[in-house]
């Protein structure tokens, strides 16, 4: 089981490694409903529950966010699979320590010819992983994420999309999800989890039946970077089972990947 838990922690799959050199941002050609939108009550999001107004022409279930959508500390958004939530260039999801977003088969895409940049999950690196303390997402029942340049990152980011150190620790339960044409599906970050007692215990996230898909699609929103699947650094007892990683790009694209 130690061997075990190391060869996870060191773990880190990768379908395609390439320099990362920037990403190319096109021209927005679709109005958005919000700017930004914050959940700061326990919202069930459905085809006729959602907050749409007259700012963007878009079809039954679609919500188009241009920046960020947070959910505040505290709240629960949950997302039916009747939702299609659709995102400016380097947009994001936010989701903070104590908040929860729960993706029940729901679509998360782009908006635009731009990759947006996906959910990050905030926590606390120096606490222990509690509703309280920690962000949470749930990917269930087909839920699906594409163009991303990070499906899901346990870590908080700048406006600048750097990293911000001391926000790790939130949890990923992931089932049936698909993260298709992603830059990455998902990435872990360094944390480390203990018990009341203050002994390490192991990380509560987990991936379990999901797809990691790419094809040639990928190379109409990304022209360069690193392609990668699930990337773990410094965590421990990430349990990641009966996923499947495929490359269906044609061995003679003439694409960047």
């Amino acid at each position: 089981m130690k061997q075990t838990m190391q060869y996870i922690k060191n773990l880190i799959l990768t379908l395609v490694s390439l320099g990362f050199s920037g990403i190319s941002i096109y021209a927005q050609t679709d109005s958005f409903h919000y700017t930004e939108y914050t959940v700061n009550s326990d919202q069930n999001w459905d085809e006729n529950s959602l907050p749409v107004n007259e700012n963007a022409n878009a079809g039954d279930g679609v919500l188009r966010i241009e920046e960020q959508l947070v959910i505040s500390s505290g709240y629960s958004l949950n997302l039916a699979n009747t939702v299609q939530l659709e995102f400016g260039a380097n947009a994001r999801i936010t989701v903070q320590p104590g908040a929860e977003l729960i993706v029940n088969g729901a679509s998360l895409t782009k908006a635009t010819d731009a990759p947006w940049y996906g959910i990050e999950v905030l926590g606390n690196t120096s606490l222990r992983q509690t509703d309280i303390n920690q962000g949470k997402v749930y990917l269930l029942n087909g839920a699906m994420i594409e163009y991303a340049i990070k499906g899901v990152s346990l870590i908080g980011h700048s406006s600048a999309l750097e990293n911000v150190w001391g926000t790790t620790g939130g949890v990923l339960h992931a089932e049936q999800t698909l993260f298709k044409n992603c830059l990455q599906a998902v990435e872990f970050m360094s944390y480390k989890n203990v018990d009341e007692q203050g002994l390490t215990i192991r990380n509560e996230s987990y991936l379990t039946n999901c797809s990691v898909w790419v094809d040639e699609a990928l190379n109409t929103v990304f022209t360069s970077g690193s392609l990668v699947g699930i990337s773990l650094w410094e965590v421990d007892g990430i349990v990641i089972s009966a996923c499947d990683f495929v490359n269906a790009i044609p061995k003679n694209s003439t694409g960047v990947y």
